[in-house]
């Protein structure tokens, strides 16, 4: 449902988001984790169409963005003239058209949330955490950004670790155990997989 094809973004010298390459299954609650500036948003804005790709490209259900359909829609909504432009450019006016736009381009089949329960209260977190285990259940695929690890590692089924643009770590709780120890939290296992002084020094010479 969800597809990375080396999905790449660069902001001159810099880049946020190296190659990404990752597949997202129907039915899955695919958690997206990483520190602050790890290229989560940025990633996000891509498979969302709000920001064009320097590089690869994010399918969605088979559906690229920024192919003949997303020009369509765009077209559509009174966009035409700014299809090549970045997002960041528009009016506030083109962005919310633009916003809708992409919310239209999409089967309702797959959901993109970022950081979907932050400032609720514990009983509003817990609905939408039941709302989001039903909605996998039901065969919706589910990709989600979130840096509360204790929700992750209750309600995902799979995550994915980005730490400086580089996807540093992909799997089940139980995959992700592997590469720290049996009983490792999902906390423990991403201090370590972002640990730059603990990887360099286990890294071969």
């Amino acid at each position: 449902m969800i597809e990375f094809q080396q999905l790449t973004r660069t902001y001159g010298d810099f880049t946020a988001v190296h190659p990404l390459t990752l597949t997202v299954d129907r039915g899955e609650v695919f958690g997206f984790l990483g520190p602050n500036g790890a290229g989560k948003t940025t990633t996000i804005r891509m498979m969302m169409g709000i920001l064009v790709p320097s590089g690869g490209r994010a399918l969605i259900s088979g559906l690229d963005c920024h192919e003949r359909r997303a020009v369509e829609m765009l077209a559509e909504f009174g966009l035409t003239e700014a299809v090549d432009e970045f997002a960041v450019n528009y009016s506030m006016g083109m962005k919310k058209k633009l916003g809708l736009a992409c919310a239209l381009v999409h089967d309702p089949e797959v959901l993109i949330l970022d950081e979907p329960i932050n400032g609720l209260d514990p009983r509003a977190a817990r609905d939408v955490q039941d709302r989001l285990r039903l909605a996998a259940a039901a065969g919706k695929t589910i990709f989600m950004s979130t840096h509360l690890l204790d929700m992750a590692e209750k309600v995902c089924t799979r995550v994915g670790i980005i730490h400086k643009g580089d996807l540093v770590a992909t799997g089940t709780m139980d995959e992700l155990r592997a590469r720290t120890h049996q009983n490792a939290s999902l906390e423990e296992v991403f201090l370590a997989v972002t640990d730059e002084e603990a990887a360099l020094a286990t890294a071969p010479r």
